[in-house]
């Protein structure tokens, strides 16, 4: 009766190891790190702030240590987007620019227009319509050389509030 106790519990203590090994890898998967942005967003937009930047900072290191880029561009520039929503411009234009370096070496140009749109509204709420036109231009003419309609229209009517 002592040897099947033994294997009882050896075959438990391996099935619980083979659980906790799963669900610390689960943590570490692609879907883990979309639904930390999924509720980073959720909190940003209910004007949680800190949640928002926690769960941002958390997807961010765990997709830079996967090189899972896309989840890098989309944690950081959500980053960029709750300093501008707090209004401390130049933390959102730090974050943007790192977005802007990750979209143009790891990513297509859909995502190099999401931030350099961003970079123009950053420049235009502080008045610097130079600067904004610039980065609305940049986007506009990404959109055309994709024959992205939809973006064409929105730059488009960006660089007519610009001007």
């Amino acid at each position: 009766m002592p040897q099947k106790d033994f294997q009882f519990k050896s075959w438990t203590l391996a099935f619980l190891c083979c659980l906790f090994f799963t669900a610390k890898t689960n943590a570490n998967t692609i879907k883990h790190c979309d639904s930390l942005i999924e509720k980073a967003i959720d909190a940003m937009w209910k004007k949680d702030h800190v949640k928002s930047l926690e769960l941002l900072t958390q997807a961010k290191n765990l997709a830079q240590k996967k090189r899972w880029y896309k989840q890098l561009f989309l944690a950081t520039n959500n980053i960029g987007v709750n300093y501008y929503s707090i209004l401390d411009y130049g933390e959102a234009l730090n974050y943007y620019l790192e977005s802007y370096t990750i979209a143009v070496k790891n990513l297509d140009q859909k995502y190099e227009m999401i931030v350099l749109n961003n970079i123009a509204i950053l420049y235009s709420k502080e008045k610097n319509y130079e600067k904004a036109n610039e980065y609305f231009q940049k986007a506009y003419d990404i959109a055309k050389e994709n024959k992205d309609t939809l973006k064409i229209g929105l730059y488009a009517m960006n660089l007519g509030n610009v001007a």
